[in-house]
């Protein structure tokens, strides 16, 4: 005994198969929480994850690297900075073992708009969400690139990554026992410095073109073709919009556009690109995506 403050003592480990969930009540000085994990034959202590009191909810999260026997402690970062001696230990009263359950997150639009990579995002109190990338279209072989563990509304999570091809989904995980892992279908983006459509649905008498976020002051010009997609001499002017959703002029906070210019005759495939324009001058097109327009073939 030292002498000195000591963290808080944790009341409970419980187990899921997605991680292990630290409980135990704070500091009322603390401003954030220090995690230290060891394997239960060992003494090295490791710090496995800092949480700021604004981001605690009644528990701390941590996914050890191996199955196995594990022992936790806490230390606390006070008001003044100081970081206290660690509070009790405990140890994990059952052998853990990573066997999580997953489930599909519908309808999450992740975009391309050529200098960054943004995934809008409403945060769901006690789930940390993460922004994933890959190599290849397999959850399995994903990094996390950003977090986001606040209740606040939509905002985004967001990566500029090396030039190549990726893929990227949403993830989320609970802050509670429920082992629950939550993820979207992996999105296939070219970050080669031009923009791309996010996506593009079926409307009534129309098609609906999901477009990037637009956080950069570009200009961005859409454009269509029915003829053959990698005929950019093809394609034709749409419009135009800029600037945090502004398309000619007028605010749209879906960030979608409405192409009423469509024909069901005859049926035919749609394709649409995207160029963005930076102090007066257009870029390329970026990849173009295509949507069949009609009957089911």
């Amino acid at each position: 005994f030292t002498g000195n403050p000591v963290g808080p003592d944790i009341n409970a480990l419980t187990l899921s198969g997605s991680g292990i969930s630290v409980s135990f009540i704070p500091d009322p000085d603390a401003i954030a929480f220090v995690l230290e994990r060891t394997a239960d034959n060992s003494q090295v202590w490791t710090a496995v994850d800092t949480v700021g009191i604004q981001s605690y909810y009644g528990q701390l999260r941590d996914k050890p690297p191996t199955n196995g026997y594990w022992r936790y402690r806490i230390r606390t970062i006070k008001s003044d900075l100081s970081i206290t001696d660690p509070g009790n230990e405990m140890r994990t009263s059952t052998f853990y073992t990573y066997d999580p359950e997953y489930a599909i997150i519908p309808n999450i639009t992740i975009w391309n708009d050529g200098s960054i990579i943004e995934c809008l995002e409403n945060p769901i109190p006690n789930q940390v969400s993460y922004l994933m990338r890959s190599t290849s279209p397999n959850w399995k072989n994903g990094t996390a690139v950003e977090s986001l563990s606040t209740s606040r509304y939509y905002t985004t999570l967001s990566e500029v990554p090396p030039p190549g091809i990726w893929y990227y989904w949403l993830q989320r995980e609970s802050q509670a026992a429920d082992g629950i892992i939550y993820r979207s279908a992996p999105i296939k983006m070219n970050f080669n410095g031009l923009p791309e459509i996010a996506d593009l649905t079926l409307g009534i008498g129309s098609i609906l073109i999901r477009l990037p976020t637009v956080t950069n002051p570009y200009e961005y010009t859409l454009y269509r073709s029915s003829g053959d997609p990698e005929d950019l001499s093809g394609f034709v002017t749409i419009d135009t919009y800029q600037n945090y959703g502004y398309f000619n002029g007028y605010y749209n906070n879906t960030f979608s556009f409405q192409d009423n210019q469509v024909s069901k005759q005859p049926e035919r495939l749609y394709h649409y690109r995207l160029t963005r324009t930076v102090d007066g001058v257009e870029s390329k097109m970026g990849e173009s995506k295509s949507i069949y327009y009609g009957s089911i073939p």
